[in-house]
């Protein structure tokens, strides 16, 4: 496929979730950008799109990362040959109920503003956000958490947009969830000023703080040593409520 027929298609349909994208798809011409309302925003190479034989279950669990990880950082997530199988793995396994209701409890906790806050949910484009594979996946999921007395729903319209808020119970469950990635980065390298070597490292060094930019992490503390080591330490405020 060329790159004006490879352009034209995805101008017209998201290679993740098959909904026709937000905007005009941007990037180089070995990577394209993508702005969808269900995926988020993300790139994916060319590479992907035309060798990559991905699965319909790894797609979705694609989608689910890509959307989590702009929700959390608002940078978009590249996919490539090179990480979309990790990537995909990321996700909860396919009947992993309790970790799929965990990722919903633990979204609608950090988009409230504070308790009692109804939070919009239209399950057309939200399902990714607990790893659902479908709307009628996340409808199971937003059921039982009504049901178990975690949050109340209110529908608000016939599109399927419905409103949660976390009840008191909802509220410890969500307290209970394990916090298993960390919004805080150490980087600590100790070379010489001296010679090729150290212009290499204290290169490398840079490279490391610009990617941490990036990603959206802030110096905390940076500490420079007399034998010409440099650590600092690191955190993103979109990650505080990282789950899982």
């Amino acid at each position: 496929m060329n790159p004006a027929d490879l352009l034209e298609q995805l101008s017209q349909t998201c290679p993740l979730c098959n909904r026709p994208p937000q905007t005009p798809v941007g990037g180089t011409d070995d990577t394209y950008e993508i702005n969808c309302g269900v995926c988020s925003r993300y790139r994916i190479t060319k590479e992907v799109l035309l060798f990559e034989n991905l699965t319909p279950e790894a797609k979705s669990q694609l989608s689910a990362v890509v959307r989590r990880h702009f929700d959390y950082t608002q940078h978009p997530e590249t996919i490539t040959t090179m990480n979309c199988r990790e990537l995909a793995s990321a996700a909860p396994a396919k009947n992993d109920v309790i970790g799929k209701v965990r990722y919903l409890l633990r979204y609608i906790a950090r988009k409230s503003h504070f308790p009692g806050e109804r939070v919009n949910l239209k399950g057309e484009t939200d399902y990714p956000v607990c790893f659902a594979a479908s709307v009628e996946e996340f409808r199971y999921y937003a059921q039982y958490i009504v049901d178990a007395g975690f949050a109340d729903g209110q529908r608000m319209d016939m599109h399927g947009e419905c409103q949660y808020c976390l009840t008191p119970k909802g509220w410890k469950e969500v307290e209970r969830i394990p916090m298993l990635e960390s919004p805080c980065a150490f980087v600590a390298m100790s070379f010489s000023k001296e010679g090729h070597y150290g212009a290499l490292l204290n290169g490398a060094y840079e490279e490391a703080i610009t990617e941490l930019f990036t990603m959206g992490f802030r110096s905390r503390r940076k500490f420079f040593g007399p034998a010409s080591g440099r650590s600092s330490s690191w955190e993103c405020p979109q990650r505080r409520q990282l789950v899982m």
